[in-house]
């Protein structure tokens, strides 16, 4: 956010004379970055570090002044004079953004691949979005997984967050899980809103549940049939006050939701539901219930009911991947024996190692992916001639 309301005036001046006084004692010359540690009790600050650069967090700033940080750092760079005093900085109004990346936060930030078929950002002044991506981008294991930031203006910090929770609930991403729920969530926190916060903000206060897709199955047929009745308006439709006849007759529609779970929905023509979005070209329904992304495909008849799932079947006690991702490393090999806990597959996913763990005492029959393969989630990694399987699994 900016301005912090953490601090007031006399402490933000305190801290720009600070930063000012650091870049002129090392002669620097380009945008830069420098944060410090202060305590509000005792008044007092500390040097953390300096980044040579704008930070992700920079379009906050260069709604609340005006500023294009970027074009005056390019203008610089080229030699020219930096086009501004420091008085000519001025603050107006305030700005928050959120970041979204492609994660579960309901499976501890998991990271997510996969495409993006399906992305639509609400065009409402004061918003601003910075992309990575458009439709038919990609998100893979071996970048970060950051989609793009959602920055929202206001003339107060009220105002700001009320418009980042409303454009939340009309951001439309998907099929990827992304933390956009989460976000939303945030903001609705009365302790967030009265800045109630430190960083263990989210490991005191419990998220709500993940939204139950079979839940929202009738808002997804109802936007496929919203979408029909528009492509199929007659000149007689277009005549608002005019109705020959209730049409009661239902849709039908097979979806599958992101689980695979197969659902069969009957919507009459009647119900309009303004948060569900209906991509064709991908044939994919993506429903948003507060920032959370149900996505849903639309399933041909023919082939609702099969699948080749030879590649994820397996015992309890194998190893499987958690989410795409690259093999590392394999520490095990067939014929080993292991304990509860023993590592057995070392994986790579947006810049993170995981260890995956087995689950029980056995012996390796197999290890099933070789130093630098590229995994599917589900996929089955290590499995085991004899296991004592415990309840959970570790991973």
């Amino acid at each position: 956010e900016s301005p912090s309301s953490r601090i007031d005036p006399k402490q933000r001046e305190k801290l720009t004379k600070a930063s000012i006084s650091l870049a002129k004692q090392i002669n620097y010359v380009s945008a830069g970055t420098i944060e410090f540690l202060y305590d509000d009790d005792t008044d007092e600050l500390w040097f953390l570090e300096m980044n040579t650069r704008l930070q992700v967090e920079h379009p906050v700033t260069e709604l609340v002044t005006g500023l294009d940080l970027v074009e005056m750092q390019l203008k610089i760079a080229q030699g020219n004079p930096l086009p501004i005093t420091q008085n000519d900085v001025v603050i107006n109004g305030h700005a928050v953004e959120v970041r979204i990346n492609a994660e579960d936060p309901g499976e501890n930030y998991a990271p997510q691949t996969g495409r993006i078929d399906v992305l639509s950002i609400p065009s409402d002044e004061g918003v601003r979005w910075d992309g990575a991506f458009d439709t038919n981008g990609e998100i893979t294991p071996f970048y970060d997984g950051l989609i793009g930031k959602l920055i929202t203006w206001g003339v107060n910090r009220e105002s700001a967050l009320d418009k980042m929770q409303s454009v939340i609930t009309k951001t439309f991403i998907g099929p990827l899980t992304t933390n956009l729920g989460l976000h939303h969530w945030v903001l609705s926190n009365p302790k967030f809103r009265s800045m109630e916060i430190a960083t263990t903000f989210l490991d005191q206060n419990l998220t709500p549940p993940v939204p139950n897709p079979e839940d929202h199955v009738g808002e997804a047929a109802s936007a496929l049939r919203l979408k029909i009745r528009h492509d199929n308006r007659g000149p007689w439709h277009q005549l608002s006050n005019f109705h020959l006849v209730p049409n009661q007759t239902p849709l039908q529609a097979l979806l599958r939701d992101s689980s695979g779970q197969i659902h069969e929905v009957y919507s009459y023509d009647k119900a309009t539901f303004p948060t569900a979005h209906f991509e064709e070209e991908a044939g994919l329904i993506i429903v948003n219930h507060q920032g959370n992304i149900i996505s849903f495909e639309l399933v041909d008849r023919a082939h609702a009911w099969t699948t080749d799932s030879s590649a994820f079947a397996g015992s309890s006690g194998d190893v499987t991947a958690p989410f795409p991702a690259v093999v590392i490393s394999a520490p095990v090999k067939p014929g080993d024996a292991v304990s509860n806990g023993d590592a057995v597959m070392v994986i790579e996913a947006m810049k993170m190692l995981h260890s995956l763990t087995a689950s029980g005492g056995g012996e390796v029959d197999r290890v099933w992916v070789d130093e630098g393969d590229a995994i599917e989630a589900g996929q089955i990694l290590v499995s085991f001639t004899k296991t004592d399987t415990n309840e959970e699994e570790s991973a």
